[in-house]
């Protein structure tokens, strides 16, 4: 686990600091491995990927990971992360919505389904532009709030809580 440590802080470089809040962050390096270990052992144990309970009781032999069982969690989000509008400078995007509001749809993916995938939207502090995964709301130079459908928008929303992935979409 040190050894894993060590590594992902060198290959992490500068960006390790991430991996820590300000307050937990410690000087030494000796200290950054074993405060990485640490948290890698609570990840590893959450995920139930260590032979022994939570006692330190050898349960057995682990049993072969199936990558099967190692997959990323689908999201359906705006394809850019920064604001695009012109009458704006490109900064970073907020998320638009409340953590208890992002809706849960039902995603097709390579004759796969996928159910409570949530949809992510970005908004821009400065000119409120919201961006999704198929459209774009935004204000005119009059004030007026319009909405641009993007043709090139991998996902296709059907209905309300249906979505499809741009491998599955029907071509004439």
């Amino acid at each position: 686990m040190r050894a894993l440590s060590h590594a992902m802080m060198h290959q992490l470089k500068d960006d390790f600091a991430m991996l820590f809040h300000d307050r937990e962050f410690p000087d030494e390096e000796n200290q950054q491995v074993t405060k990485l270990c640490s948290k890698l052992d609570n990840f590893a144990s959450l995920l139930h990927l260590t032979p022994c309970n939570h006692r330190n009781k050898f349960k057995g032999k682990l049993l072969p990971v199936s990558y099967d069982t190692i997959q990323g969690i689908p999201t359906i989000c705006p394809d850019t992360p920064i604001c695009l509008n012109t009458n704006c400078e490109p900064r970073g995007l907020l998320q638009a919505s409340r953590l208890r509001d992002i809706p849960l749809v039902t995603l097709i993916k390579d004759n796969t389904v996928y159910q409570d995938v949530p949809v992510l939207s970005g908004r821009c502090t400065i000119c409120d532009t919201t961006y999704y995964s198929n459209h774009e709301r935004f204000k005119d130079n009059y004030g007026i709030w319009n909405k641009c459908y993007l043709n090139s928008a991998r996902f296709l929303k059907v209905g309300q809580s249906f979505y499809l992935i741009e491998n599955c979409l029907i071509q004439f």
